[in-house]
């Protein structure tokens, strides 16, 4: 695989705007809460646009990047079941995004995801790991 398939498959792992606008994305996440199995979903009011920005219900602000997204463990780290790395302007809109990905409301409400913002830098890191394990494989072949 040449490093430039390398580097563009890694880009499209990182979830673009699953939807044109955020509107969409909190009309979709809503329609998802409120089609729920679960009662203790349903009697929570919808996610609006204040909640991703201003964080009424989580600390966030507008902050816009790609976002790790995945499941805690008990201290609040994210451990190796990462959900994915989401374009996002906040950590709760990456977690709703997640959410959306996944069809899964709870990586939204509940503490047990949380989301990391990552540096544009330790992507291209990973990038070069990658592209360095890539070319070791191949001088083993």
């Amino acid at each position: 695989m040449k490093k430039i398939q390398l580097r563009q498959l890694i880009r499209e792992t990182i979830k673009e705007s699953l939807n044109e606008n955020i509107s969409n994305e909190l009309d979709i996440f809503n329609k998802m809460k409120n089609n729920s199995k679960y009662r203790t979903y349903l009697d929570k009011d919808d996610v609006t646009e204040d909640e991703l920005f201003n964080g009424e219900n989580r600390s966030s602000k507008k902050d816009p990047g790609i976002y790790l997204v995945g499941r805690t463990d008990d201290y609040g780290r994210i451990t190796g079941e990462a959900i994915g790395y989401y374009k996002a302007d906040s950590r709760n809109h990456a977690s709703l995004k997640a959410a959306i990905d996944k069809n899964n409301i709870e990586v939204y409400f509940t503490g047990y995801y949380s989301e990391e913002k990552v540096e544009e830098g330790e992507i291209e890191k990973m990038i070069n790991d990658l592209e360095m394990k890539l070319a070791n494989l191949k001088g083993i072949q």
